[in-house]
Parts: structure tokens; C-alpha cells; sequence
């Protein structure tokens, strides 16, 4: 998590005044306008009066929230997938099977050596 210039600035080594200063950070409300479709506005309304969101900012909030954990999740399985790109390339080239070798078996198996 990057630290907040302001809360960096104010810790001045000190672990408590630079938790809290974190937290009131973290917590703070920005106003912003938005600007919805007609659907949009339609289903958040609609969840705000069902009681799925005390308040349309606690549905977009949320809604971010959950673009922040998918976005999180999508950088981890980059990075796992770079993991194993960079494993497989590191294979040397004799560790390689042939296609044809690796498939022959299922091949025969399934009948279609003979096409």
C-alpha cells in the first residue's frame, strides 16, 4: 500500500500518529459527481430502496470495491501465469515431448490414426 505524503510527512517516526493518520486517510469522503444511464441509476436506486445499500454512494463504493478485488485478482494470475512462462521457458529443449509422440496413444486410442 503506498503511504500518503501528508501521513508520511506527519509519522516523523512515529508508528501511532502514522497509523492513525493512515486510517483517517483511508476513511475520508471525497465528494464527486457521477453520471449514470437511466439503467444504471434505475438498478442502484432500485438496490438503495430494497435495502441492499443504506445509500447510492455505499452502492458505487461498493461496486468499486469489487473492481479493486477483481483487478487484484486479475494481476495475481498475471502473475502466476508469468511464473510458469518463465519455468517453461527455462525447460531445456531435449525435456521437450513431440506432439505427435505425446498424442499417438490417445489417438489410436480413439480411432483416429486411421484418418
Amino acid at each position: 500500500m503506498r503511504r500518503p505524503e501528508r501521513a508520511h510527512r506527519l509519522a516523523a517516526g512515529s508508528g501511532m500518529e502514522y497509523d492513525l493518520v493512515i486510517l483517517l486517510e483511508r476513511d475520508m469522503t471525497i465528494k464527486t459527481t457521477l453520471s449514470f444511464t437511466e439503467r444504471h441509476h434505475r438498478f442502484l436506486m432500485e438496490q438503495v430502496e430494497n435495502g441492499v445499500f443504506a445509500t447510492a454512494s455505499a452502492g458505487v463504493a461498493a461496486a468499486i470495491e469489487d473492481m479493486m478485488r477483481a483487478e487484484e485478482e486479475r494481476r495475481l494470475m498475471l502473475r502466476a501465469m508469468e511464473d510458469v512462462l518463465r519455468e517453461r521457458m527455462a525447460t531445456p529443449l531435449e525435456e521437450y515431448v513431440d506432439a505427435e509422440e505425446a498424442f499417438a496413444a490417445i489417438s489410436a486410442e480413439l480411432g483416429l490414426d486411421d484418418e
